[in-house]
Order: structure tokens, then sequence, then C-alpha cells
């Protein structure tokens, strides 16, 4: 009974969500197109291709009306499946941040009965929170992976197990890669700030109210989810600060190489040998 009463009374939400779905899947994928050449780490780039292909999917399956009619049930239960494809589909509500959040705190929700209200409320927010979880989840998998890969990149250089313009190629991929993954979760982070101001709203609005008004526990069990919710935000951050830091160091270490080999290219044409940092 519980989960037909969510489909029935998230359905206005859906349908925002559906028609947000239609305008944009013309559009390309929300987060622009892959700028990194995966050669070398297949395996580090994959999470972040897992979440473009499901996006891609999702635009592809909405122009051929797939999604339309089990959207509901997408939105309420693949929200929680913990998978890339479920996680961009079961949060649509984020996919066009304006038109979603703004059916929240609009009035001809704001005018339904309470259950009504804050199935939409719940809906939302646990989308939301879902939606960055899975997020932060692959774009760590990734960070995680090049620095990795960037540890025995190094060893494997230094034992002389590759070229120097092999090793500049190869900090290149993990600098594009960890990048891309950069791009992917400053999105994130962009609806994140505009679902904040909602859900906030939300609460004010509730608050505000003289009938039909909700009782306090039933806004404080929302105010609860806005807790989980600013906690998996907080991940996102922390994830980005991490990915950012780990690229100045690659990037720092790419121009330092491509300076040593301009040197050592220079010395070349003048007869002279290279030192041995720059060989």
């Amino acid at each position: 009974m519980k989960s037909k009463f969510l489909e029935r009374k998230s359905a206005p939400l859906v349908l925002i969500l559906v028609a947000s779905l239609l305008l944009s899947a013309g559009c390309g994928s929300k987060y622009g197109p892959q700028t990194v050449k995966v050669q070398y780490y297949p395996d580090c780039y994959q999470p972040v291709a897992d979440l473009r292909s499901a996006d891609e999917k999702m635009r592809k399956d909405v122009l051929t009306g797939a999604l339309v009619g089990a959207a509901t049930g997408l939105v309420v239960g693949l929200a929680t499946s913990g998978t890339a494809r479920g996680a961009v589909i079961g949060t649509a509500v984020g996919l066009v941040a304006g038109l979603a959040g703004s059916y929240l705190i609009s009035s001809s929700l704001q005018e339904k009965a309470l259950q009504e209200r804050f199935a939409a409320y719940n809906t939302a927010i646990d989308a939301e929170t879902n939606n960055l979880n899975v997020a932060v989840k692959f774009a760590k998998a990734t960070c995680d992976c090049y620095s990795s890969s960037y540890k025995a990149l190094k060893k494997a250089y230094q034992k002389g197990g590759m070229s120097k313009e092999e090793m500049l190629v190869r900090l290149k991929e993990i600098r594009d890669g960890n990048n891309d993954a950069i791009r992917v979760l400053e999105i994130y982070k962009a609806d994140y700030v505009k679902h904040t101001e909602t859900f906030d709203e939300v609460v004010r609005l509730e608050q505000a109210r003289t009938a039909d008004r909700a009782p306090k526990n039933t806004v404080s069990q929302f105010k609860k989810k806005q807790t989980t919710f600013s906690a998996a935000a907080k991940r996102t951050d922390n994830t980005l600060d991490l990915l950012t830091k780990n690229n100045r160091i690659i990037e720092d270490e790419i121009n330092a190489r491509e300076l040593a080999i301009r040197g050592a290219n220079i010395l070349a044409v003048n007869g002279q040998d290279p030192p041995a940092q720059a060989r």
C-alpha cells in the first residue's frame, strides 16, 4: 500500500520531472563532452564513464518514451538502487534543478494535502541525497585509482620501465581523467546548492502555514533528512578538494617534465648530453 500511495501521490512531481527530461534529452550529456583520451587507465576512468553512459542512455530512453510510463516507479525505486544508472534516473529531480525545485515550493503543490506535499518533499530529498552519495562513490573510486596508478607510474619510470615520452602521456591521461571527474562533481555541487535553498524554503513554508499545518514530528523528520543531505553535500566538497589537490601535484610534475624534455632537446641539438634527470 505504501508504494502505491507514493506512486499516486508523487505523480505530479514525476510529470514535472519527465517534462524536464524531455526538454533536456536532446541537449547532450549534462556533464559536457568527454575530454580525456582513455588509453592506459580504462579501469580508473570507468566509474565516470558509467555516470556518463547512464545519463546518455536515460536521455535516449526518454526520447523513445521508455521512461514515461514507468517514471514514478523509477524515481521512487531506483533512487536507492546503488548503481550509476539507477542513481541518474532515480534522481531525475536534479537533472533540471530549477524546474524540479520550483515545483516543491510552487503554489500548486502548496495547495495539496499534507500527505501529498510531504510525499513529494521526501521523494525529492531522498533521491537527491542518493544522487550525491553515488556520485561521490564513483568519483572517489576514480580518484583512488588514478592516485595508485600515479604512484606505480613513478616507480616504473624510475626503474627504467618506460620512456620519458610515454611517462608524460600517462601523466596527462591521469590529469585529464581527474579533471573530468572534477567537472562531473562540480555539476552535482551546483545542483546541491540549489536544492539546499529549496529544502530550506520547504521548511519555512511548512512552519508558516496556518491551514493543514504539519505536526512538529513530521517537519522534524524532514529536517533529519536535510542533515543527511548536507552530509552528502559535504562529502561531495571533500572529494572535489581531494581530486583538485591530486591534480595540482600531477600538473606540477607534467610541467617539470615538459621543461626537462625541452631542455634536453635543446642540448641535443647543440650536441651536448642532457643531465641525468632529463633522460
